[in-house]
């Protein structure tokens, strides 16, 4: 039996809500002021928000006491440890369809990207400057990393992404690190290496 593409994307979809219900909450919850955050979904305003801004959540942060938006990518284990982020260049490359990827129209100010464990079981979570990934990105990509794109030929759209490897990130931009599974969230100094 096979599967179409957009039962796969409805079913990633269900699987990154439900990590973010299980895990990301533990994160929004210790780091927000009061807990004060909510989930960008369900209604037409947040559907604009999501497609033409990329904010899934916005928080109140506790330095400075403000609003952030936050742009939320969930990965699924695949069976080893990631060594890069895949950012989006392009969301649609499909003839006559074409659409820049989030990496040039998002106006979130943090990517908060996370890995999943083996067994669905916690996240790695970082959570990166946008403004300054975008910029950093845009300089180098080119030179560093264009060779490197990758067409996904299982999509719908055959969204292009770049492979960047976590460690250039980490080097270059404010980058905060956390682990978080069903106990709680914990922060993860950088020691040297992603």
């Amino acid at each position: 039996m096979s599967i179409s593409l957009a039962q796969d994307f409805v079913a990633a979809i269900q699987w990154s809500c439900m990590m973010r219900e299980k895990y990301l909450s533990h994160f929004y919850g210790k780091y927000s002021v009061d807990r004060r955050y909510v989930y960008v979904d369900k209604s037409s305003c947040s559907t604009l928000l999501q497609k033409e801004l990329a904010v899934d959540t916005i928080m109140q942060w506790p330095t400075p006491h403000t609003s952030i938006c936050i742009e939320e990518k969930i990965v699924q284990w695949p069976g080893y440890k990631h060594v890069n982020f895949a950012l989006e260049v392009e969301s649609c490359t499909t003839v006559g369809r074409e659409r820049g990827g989030w990496m040039r129209y998002a106006e979130a100010d943090y990517l908060l990207y996370a890995f999943a464990y083996e067994n669905d079981s916690g996240l790695d979570v970082y959570l990166i400057d946008f403004p300054k990934l975008r910029g950093w990105f845009w300089q180098v990509h080119e030179e560093r990393y264009k060779a490197n794109d990758y067409v996904m030929p299982n999509t719908l759209n055959h969204t292009r992404i770049a492979k960047v490897p976590i460690k250039d990130v980490r080097d270059a931009v404010p980058t905060a690190r956390y682990l978080c599974n069903s106990e709680g969230c914990v922060f993860i100094p950088k020691r040297g290496s992603a």
